[in-house]
């Protein structure tokens, strides 16, 4: 299972968010919940997603996103949004297999330029969580006052 899948804009990626209100903030103007800037940090090797078509082909689903990583034993929701939505706020999503696993070998990084600016960082992960969609889990976190 070695081999790279080229990502195309049309791919669609998960992502798996904590179940916390450090990872999940309230976006008044869309009424649902978005990742908070936390939810959608960036490792040294950039932002973990999974190919919703590469899990598909092994049986697997945004279920199984949820359980992964040393977080599993806490509470996760998962998120879906395009390559295309990530290419839009200026990153680059690609296919970077994290072991030989079916679920591993679904795994992509989404990266940034390494010329970016702090700022404009933090602003294109905000945009980019704004694209993203819940697609399993619920939100039962307190919506704010006036929600």
């Amino acid at each position: 299972m070695a081999e790279i899948v080229e990502v195309s804009p049309q791919d669609v990626l998960l992502r798996r968010v904590l179940h916390r209100a450090d990872y999940l903030e309230w976006h008044a103007d869309f009424g649902r919940w978005v990742p908070s800037l936390a939810g959608v940090r960036f490792d040294p090797d950039g932002m973990s997603a999974f190919l919703h078509h590469l899990l598909e082909m092994q049986q697997h689903d945004a279920s199984d996103v949820r359980s992964l990583g040393g977080t599993s034993d806490k509470p996760a929701i998962v998120y879906e949004f395009t390559a295309q939505a990530a290419e839009d706020v200026g990153f680059t999503a690609e296919h970077s297999p994290n072991n030989d696993t079916p679920i591993g070998y679904g795994h992509a990084s989404v990266t940034k330029p390494a010329a970016l600016l702090r700022q404009d960082e933090r602003k294109a992960r905000t945009d980019l969580a704004t694209r993203m969609n819940l697609v399993f889990g619920e939100v039962d976190l307190p919506k704010p006052e006036g929600a």
